[in-house]
């Protein structure tokens, strides 16, 4: 069914085109056959309670040892599939440095308002082919280009794709669904959390942290984000406190953040002092997503918006309300799985915002990678 270009292909889960070969941000595999993060830490020197992320070298390193164990032996280049030029692309060069295999690469936003263009960054002398795309609908060109540079797909290739904003909620197409979900989640927490919750004033001060320029205090963490805005909220300190405190350069980080509200912790409303415990426990401990709630919200909304799309039949409002899998990567991506290929999916959500808690999965709820969604795309 076509809309304004626009074609539905069905259903599937993730699970259904890469099996359970998915990685979320603690960075151990959904499939138990295959050593994490836990088991690789020792052996790869990766301090105790650092968890590495997307754009950082050890990074690429447990994900080497990870495709290696998938398929011993047996690889010898890489493709990648990813939305960003900073953190994919990071991870890219990261991955090659690493394994030293040959490597191509596509990064893709969709921006219509530019002619459609396909293009290689070429690196002289280097193994890897960077390609950048403004839509979606170049996948298969970018695999007609590789075909011609005898850049041959078979069972020696990993294929590693993107999952947020590139299999699931396309850049520049559907991921302002994914965004919409998350900030959903922080109004649920923030609801749950304050008395008299006004929802007016916490996107104020959500929408005004929630910015490059506070990056250095908020770490470009969400967990991190939702939770200052709830302190901020309650006032511990005001809003209009918190801006002058960075524009006397007096909190310019997290830590001095922290502390500021130190001497203030013990006015904190019951709920909110609760929320405070429950983040710093997790914060000593090195967990790399502390707001445990936040994201937990985030998983249900995520779920639901994967869900809500089974029964639409318009592309336009599928891709306005509802987290899509993008058809032309899919469409790659078996087309990769026919030629022998190894197909593996990286993430760096947070598995507390893409698996259901133990009690939940006893009653039936599925992690993300194994939810069903609409498959749309343009016709390929």
């Amino acid at each position: 069914m076509t809309g304004r270009a626009w074609q539905i292909y069905g259903t599937a889960s993730v699970q259904d085109i890469l099996g359970d070969h998915v990685v979320f941000r603690n960075l151990q595999p959904m499939d138990a056959s295959l050593p994490g993060l836990p088991m690789l830490r020792d052996d790869l020197g990766i301090a105790p309670g650092d968890t590495p992320r997307k754009t950082t070298l050890d990074y690429a390193k447990v994900i080497h040892r990870i495709l290696l164990a998938a398929r011993p032996g047996g690889l010898k280049q890489i493709v990648y599939i990813g939305d960003t030029l900073f953190n994919d692309g990071s991870a890219f060069r990261n991955l090659v440095a690493v394994t030293g295999w040959d490597a191509t690469a596509l990064i893709t936003a969709e921006n219509t308002a530019k002619p459609a263009t396909l293009t290689w960054h070429p690196t002289p002398g280097s193994i890897q082919r960077l390609f950048t795309a403004n839509r979606w609908g170049l996948v298969s060109e970018f695999q007609r280009i590789l075909a011609h540079q005898g850049f041959a797909i078979d069972e020696t290739t990993a294929v590693v794709v993107d999952l947020d904003k590139t299999l699931l909620g396309a850049r520049g197409r559907n991921d302002r669904v994914i965004d919409a979900a998350r900030l959903q989640a922080a109004y649920a927490t923030a609801e749950e959390t304050l008395p008299d919750f006004d929802p007016a004033k916490f996107g104020t001060i959500y929408n005004i942290l929630n910015q490059p320029a506070w990056h250095p205090i908020t770490a470009d963490n969400q967990d991190f984000l939702v939770y200052i805005c709830l302190l901020v909220y309650g006032g511990f300190p005001p809003l209009d406190v918190l801006l002058r405190e960075k524009e006397n350069r007096r909190i310019d980080t997290f830590s001095s953040f922290e502390t500021y509200i130190d001497p203030h912790l013990d006015h904190l409303p019951p709920r909110l002092r609760t929320m405070h415990a429950e983040f710093q426990k997790c914060l000593v401990a090195g967990d790399p997503t502390p707001f445990k709630r936040f994201r937990q919200n985030e998983y249900h909304n995520t779920i639901h918006a994967m869900q809500s799309g089974l029964s639409v039949t318009n592309p336009d409002r599928l891709l306005a309300d509802s987290i899509t899998i993008t058809a032309e990567v899919k469409a790659f991506v078996d087309a990769c799985l026919a030629q022998g290929a190894l197909l593996f999916a990286i993430s760096d959500k947070p598995d507390e915002a893409s698996l259901p808690t133990a009690e939940e999965a006893a009653r039936g709820s599925l992690p993300l990678h194994r939810t069903k969604a609409v498959v749309v795309g343009r016709a390929i």
